[in-house]
């Protein structure tokens, strides 16, 4: 549950518009509007769908552990865009790192 809570926080703050479109899209698996390049890609749709069933559909408790005021409670950080700055090179330095790029 917190990579999935981590994942949202991040999707949510690297792109606000990117995030509403695909949590207002019908189930995720039409991804042509919010990510075209990434519709051809049948994996890519399956993943979005299963995203976009845990983002959508959250209980009481999913809400609370994604919001932006627990963030800040928890961690002190990840409630602001700003902080993920740090974040983005943290993921793409562990991304090459297992590449061994």
């Amino acid at each position: 549950m917190g990579a999935q809570c981590t994942l949202e926080q991040f999707m949510k703050h690297e792109s606000r518009d990117f995030y509403n479109r695909f949590i207002a899209s019908n189930d995720g698996s039409d991804v042509t509007e919010v990510a075209p390049d990434a519709a051809k890609d049948e994996g890519v749709r399956l993943k979005a769908q299963a995203a976009h069933s845990v983002f959508a559909k959250k209980w009481m408790l999913g809400k609370a552990l994604t919001a932006d005021s627990t963030f800040k409670v928890i961690f002190g950080s990840f409630y602001d865009d700003s902080h993920f700055d740090v974040f983005r090179q943290y993921i793409s330095e562990h991304v090459r790192y297992h590449e061994g790029i």
